[in-house]
């Protein structure tokens, strides 16, 4: 179309010229134009609509992440391709179209981009199981190894061997026996749960029971210094 307007605009130019004389002033020829030029439309990119989810990354299975949101839970993203950088640990940015699909793990519809806002201080792993009628997961250090949990007949759980060899921390689905003498029952909260610490001394407990969660209890032989670790560990224990 805009060679057809082009080409007729030239044909009246030369019509024009053919009719002009030799005492027509040939200035007259070059005034401009006062019409303004016209010109092809320029395309004009429009912004597709996103929003922006941040969270941690608890595990990268492929091209999807699991990633917990502290306001919105734990979702799933999936991605045509993956930065190789990102691992379990990182904070993430997840760019979307908004369409979140409600199931759980909630499901991100479209994504659109993932950056990295902080990497983790030091190698994570994820690490899932369950009972029989219980689910867990938690984030654990990867230096932690997962072995068996050596926690009863019949028990469901995972037990996670401190890097030095100074014992071990257990998650527990079923029966958990608690023996001895001198044991003093701290309430406190992990990972915004109420538990109850059953202790030697106050700051170094032995096992911790959960009155939610009938039959979910974790026992800890590990030396004090990796009570840190523990912590940080069970303060991203989810049950479900």
């Amino acid at each position: 179309m805009m060679r057809k307007i082009f080409a007729a605009g030239a044909a009246l130019v030369l019509l024009t010229g053919c009719g002009v004389t030799d005492t027509e002033p040939v200035s007259s020829l070059e005034e401009p134009s006062s019409e303004p030029e016209t010109s092809a439309p320029k395309e004009v990119a429009i912004d597709e609509p996103s929003c922006v989810m941040e969270g941690v990354v608890y595990d990268v299975d492929g091209d999807t992440l699991l990633i917990d949101c502290e306001e919105g839970g734990k979702f799933t993203a999936s991605f045509n391709r993956l930065p190789e950088d990102i691992a379990p640990g990182d904070t993430v940015d997840v760019e979307h179209t908004g369409e979140i699909l409600e199931c759980y793990p909630a499901i991100i519809g479209e994504v659109l981009d993932v950056n990295v806002v902080q990497k983790a201080q030091r190698p994570m792993q994820y690490v899932s199981g369950s009972g029989d009628t219980f689910a867990y997961s938690l984030l654990a250090p990867a230096d932690w190894q997962i072995a068996d949990p050596e926690i009863g007949e019949g028990n469901g759980g995972v037990r996670l061997n401190a890097p030095d060899g100074s014992g071990a921390v257990e998650v527990v689905c079923g029966k958990l026996g608690v023996c001895g003498t001198g044991l003093t029952i701290i309430e406190d909260k992990i990972g915004g749960m109420d538990v109850s610490y059953y202790s030697y001394s106050e700051g170094t407990w032995d096992f911790a029971a959960f009155p939610d969660y009938d039959g979910i209890y974790i026992a800890n032989t590990a030396a004090p210094e990796n009570y840190d670790d523990i912590c940080a560990m069970l303060d991203t224990l989810e049950i479900i």
